[in-house]
């Protein structure tokens, strides 16, 4: 993606981790403001507020609070939606694997509570990975600072913040506060789009295989509802192995493959991890638990033609 930054902005340095796609990480120097300013393909995509110093060009990020004057939830912000759908769908997954693993007393509500607890998750993982790709199509493109920051001069504190727009999507570009009001009092708004690639992106990418994947292992979780499914056939398994067991493996390998460009994009370097980055560690336990599916539908194929697991 090619940043349209202020005209007195120097281009210090670009860094990406394959070739292939445009670069995720870039340094600019403001010599107006004697500072160096930090920009990163997930900060952008996700609207990170970042302030930076003049003179020294440390760069402070500043997090969320859950008391005092800020909100915990913003439900017209893309970026919420997203880690609010993923986080409940985890939640769900994990009182999944709970009762599967330790059943009730009484069996029936072992299978109730293991198939609906299994749907709800992954029809929450699977808004919650259109809503990623969403947010991924839709990041900041125009404005006079296409970073979803808008820029203002703290000339009291000496410092210079940037800060995401707190109306609309969370997804737009204003205008550098300080310049004349007459020439620009408008915001730059991005028109929504539902549909849209972006093929050297490598955010793009990662997100998009994971809204695929997600859809690809929905169907493993309705399938998976008490009941849905036969066991009164000879061969009952084979039918459970094609439309329940193989769309997990098949999603939980889409997962991994995911979550890996997603630690990529964070990185610097591509053999070299980042573990005090906090998009790294997103991606790393996606990966992390994509390996867990992947190796509970691989199970499946041999547990299956003996009885041993769990059925329906």
């Amino acid at each position: 993606m090619k940043l349209d930054t202020p005209e007195h902005w120097q281009l210090l340095l670009e860094v990406g981790t394959l070739g292939v796609f445009h670069p995720t990480h870039a340094t600019f120097h403001d010599p107006q403001l004697s500072a160096e300013i930090s920009w990163s393909s997930r900060g952008h995509r996700k609207g990170r507020r970042v302030q930076v110093k003049p003179n020294t060009g440390q760069v402070m990020r500043h997090f969320p609070r859950f008391i005092g004057g800020n909100r915990a939830s913003d439900w017209h912000n893309i970026s919420w939606l997203v880690a609010v759908l993923f986080v409940a769908g985890s939640c769900l997954w994990v009182l999944n694997g709970w009762y599967a693993l330790f059943p009730a007393r009484h069996a029936t509500v072992t299978r109730y509570l293991v198939g609906w607890s299994a749907l709800l998750g992954g029809t929450l993982f699977e808004l919650g990975g259109f809503c990623a790709f969403l947010e991924c199509i839709n990041r900041p493109s125009k404005g006079p600072v296409r970073f979803d920051y808008k820029v203002r001069a703290l000339t009291e504190a000496e410092q210079t913040e940037f800060r995401p727009a707190s109306k609309g999507s969370g997804h737009y570009a204003g205008p550098i506060d300080g310049e004349d009001k007459d020439k620009d009092r408008t915001y730059y708004q991005n028109k929504w789009r539902w549909v849209s690639t972006s093929v050297s992106d490598i955010g793009f990418w990662g997100n998009t295989i994971t809204f695929i994947s997600a859809t690809i292992f929905w169907i493993a979780t309705m399938t998976g509802v008490p009941n849905e499914l036969s066991t009164e056939s000879q061969n009952y398994y084979v039918v459970w192995d094609i439309i329940y067991w193989l769309p997990q493996v098949v999603g939980s390998t889409g997962f991994m493959l995911a979550s890996t460009l997603l630690m990529l994009e964070t990185q610097h370097k591509w053999w070299l991890p980042r573990p005090f980055n906090l998009g790294w560690h997103v991606g790393f336990f996606n990966f992390i638990g994509a390996i867990g599916f992947w190796l509970s539908g691989l199970f499946g194929f041999y547990a299956y033609p003996n009885g041993n697991y769990q059925r329906h």
